[in-house]
């Protein structure tokens, strides 16, 4: 007797399968231009759902979708030859790149406090930040920054 769609949806890859859709939804969701840039405006304390930070972390979810990825390839319906359930292997380089860019990320980062000398807005909406040049600071061409302002959230980064 062949099982019921009722019976792959109640499984594992049924669950992790749903799940991924869920967050994925989530996260597409969080990131159209109405929820990013606050245009929504919901009651409290459902207001803290919208904006850049939701955007931000609504997308660090994929930790998670790629967990129940590789927990839905290891239960795959249609094979059951253990090597050939080979999406860890699809993921492992993706994942690899992306951990050792963040480390080191991490410890290339200095923390320097500046001063604001000069804030403009010009025309399209361009921002400029003219700021103090911390002492420690050696500029090279082609680097950049990432900005914070923990009075707006202390996990933001532009």
């Amino acid at each position: 007797m062949s099982p019921t769609y009722l019976d792959l949806v109640k499984g594992i890859e049924g669950v992790t399968g749903v799940l991924m859709v869920i967050f994925m939804a989530i996260a597409f969701t969080l990131a159209t231009r109405w929820f990013r840039r606050n245009l929504i405006k919901l009651p409290k304390p459902f207001d803290r759902i919208t904006g850049f930070n939701a955007f931000w972390y609504s997308h660090h979810m994929f930790v998670i979708v790629y967990a129940l990825l590789v927990v839905h390839g290891e239960f795959l319906y249609l094979v059951h030859i253990w090597y050939r359930k080979t999406t860890w292997m699809y993921l492992a380089v993706p994942v690899l790149l992306y951990a050792g860019e963040r480390t080191l990320r991490f410890f290339r980062s200095g923390s320097y406090t500046v001063r604001l000398l000069k804030v403009a807005i010009y025309p399209g909406g361009v921002l400029t930040l003219q700021m103090s040049k911390p002492p420690q600071f050696r500029y090279k061409s082609g680097q950049y920054m990432f900005v914070q302002c923990p009075a707006v959230s202390p996990f933001e980064w532009i």
